[in-house]
């Protein structure tokens, strides 16, 4: 997929798409060790990159930072696209961390919502690299959804007031 001469933005996602396949197929050590090698100027490798070495202070500084920002002045169409994609990707990650904190599954299925409409918009724009990136996310939020200690726990600890004391802490 990566070839040596490739354009530093287009290498960082190359690292970027391959750490999260790594992460993906549960060898986390490739994928940190990738992570090492890729700069994250670009806000949606910093989220995402962010997101999977799990450092939600950060992430959540940078949600805040970039949901609802407007813009109205492109240089140029792939500027504006970004824009929206860092739009719809932070509300994305803003309702992943609302349901790590709350245990509410309609945060996860919305921030899985979110991740569809950024693949859907990939394909409109063919811009296949984000799209690989989105789709992997997609799949670690459903994955994740699967086996979180929300969806774990309950079965095993019968009363409720004990379950958000446990999985919070």
């Amino acid at each position: 997929m990566y070839h040596y001469g490739t354009n530093t933005a287009e290498k960082d996602y190359y690292l970027l798409i391959s750490s999260m396949a790594y992460y993906i197929s549960g060898d986390f050590s490739k994928s940190f060790a990738i992570m090492k090698y890729f700069n994250e100027k670009n806000e949606i490798t910093k989220m995402v990159a962010y997101y999977l070495k799990k450092e939600y202070n950060f992430l959540y500084e940078h949600v805040l930072l970039n949901i609802g920002i407007q813009k109205s002045d492109f240089e140029s169409d792939i500027e504006m696209d970004s824009h929206v994609y860092l739009s719809i990707l932070s509300v994305a990650m803003n309702n992943y961390l609302r349901y790590l904190t709350t245990g509410n599954d309609e945060f996860i299925y919305a921030a899985i919502e979110n991740s569809d409409d950024l693949i859907e918009l990939c394909e409109i724009d063919n811009d296949v690299l984000a799209w690989y990136i989105f789709k992997l996310l997609n799949y670690l939020f459903k994955t994740f959804h699967g086996a979180s200690l929300w969806r774990v726990v309950p079965p095993l600890i019968q009363d409720d007031k004990y379950v958000g004391k446990y999985v919070l802490n």
